[in-house]
């Protein structure tokens, strides 16, 4: 085996990711660079990105992964609802909603919440088609 893009044929950690981080090769998301450019702690960061990509350790997940067994609860332990998936919990749970409809009623913005983290992070990152004015007072 040898890797192609280099001359030598070895791969490096290095040839790797100036491999991913060429634009014609690989496209970061908008909302990629929302998430991991911001000046906000490395744990928020980090909870942020595992949500986005699926991989908190959720009830749905842990069935997944055979951690709950088969016939055991994983319905939402604050709604009893519905399946406790990262989507449901952060977004769709009405605990998760009732915080998101009070933030948005402060801020004086209505809009319904998206199905997914993906499509509520980009609608974050596009400022959910909302012209804000900055105001200054003296």
């Amino acid at each position: 085996m040898s890797w192609v893009t280099t001359v030598v044929g070895s791969y490096s950690v290095s040839e790797g990711v100036r491999l991913l981080v060429n634009e014609s090769i690989v496209s970061i998301p908008e909302w990629a660079n929302l998430i991991w450019y911001n000046p906000i702690p490395s744990k928020v960061l980090i909870f942020h990105w595992l949500a986005i990509r699926n991989s908190i350790p959720v009830k749905d997940i842990l069935f997944q992964r055979g951690i709950i067994q088969e016939g055991q609860n994983i319905s939402c332990f604050w709604c009893f609802n519905s399946t406790e998936t990262v989507n449901h919990l952060l977004l769709h749970c009405p605990w998760a909603s009732l915080i998101w409809s009070d933030i948005m009623f402060w801020w004086n913005i209505r809009w319904v919440m998206p199905s997914s983290l993906v499509s509520f992070i980009q609608a974050w990152s596009s400022g959910m088609g909302i012209k804000a004015e900055m105001s200054r007072s003296y």
